[in-house]
């Protein structure tokens, strides 16, 4: 987490999703790859936390959630190239980046673009 806890992000992000009540939550799976467990003993892994707390709450308010693999950013990215887009969500930190680039696989994978 390079600026907020998960606690800020979810006060942030929970009231625009009960005022919004968007069509879909779009997050990305996290998991433990084998290289990293070792350096995962004894911390909280907040970002699973984080994903569970906001797919508990989208699916109280009957919000369906997609959630995908981390490795789809890569052939997305390729994809938005071909298709001229350019991301808007600053590199630094790459999370907001990442978030973009996971609601762009989603659009991508439903046909909701041109």
């Amino acid at each position: 987490w390079d600026i907020l806890t998960p606690e800020q992000v979810y006060e942030i992000l929970m009231p625009d999703i009960q005022r919004e009540q968007p069509a879909v939550v779009v997050l990305e799976r996290w998991q433990l790859y084998p290289q990293a467990a070792g350096s995962q003993i004894g911390k909280d892994m907040l970002a699973s936390q984080l994903i569970g707390a906001l797919s508990w709450q989208a699916y109280r308010f009957g919000i369906p959630v997609e959630v995908q693999q981390a490795a789809v950013k890569v052939p997305v990215r390729a994809r938005l190239r071909q298709m001229g887009i350019k991301l808007t969500a600053p590199s630094k930190p790459d999370h907001a980046r990442d978030a973009e680039i996971h609601g762009w696989a989603y659009l991508i994978r439903k046909g909701l673009t041109t």
